[in-house]
């Protein structure tokens, strides 16, 4: 039973590889605005922030990675040179 109760609670707080991110203000992604962001969307980050108006992309989303309810980080890979970082969110 104790085991149980521990598989949950990392769930809310141990970050884990996550589907897909929701956020609480729409982005600008390939794929149009929206609030849920995925492995493959690209988006224009500029200082460590994304865009919320873009119409060129310059990162790809490799990865997403938080709990059930915060700690968001996004691992991207620049479209042009192939460099992979981490933004937090």
């Amino acid at each position: 039973m104790f085991d149980l109760f521990k598989n949950i609670s990392d769930l809310y707080t141990s970050p884990h590889e996550l589907a897909a991110i929701w956020l609480n203000h729409p982005v600008a992604t390939n794929e149009g605005k929206t609030v849920r962001i995925a492995p493959g969307m690209q988006l224009q980050i500029e200082n460590d922030r994304i865009s919320l108006n873009a119409e060129t992309f310059n990162k790809v989303i490799v990865t997403c990675y938080g709990t059930l309810h915060d700690q968001f980080k996004i691992k991207v890979r620049d479209i042009e040179s192939g460099i992979e970082s981490i933004i937090a969110l």
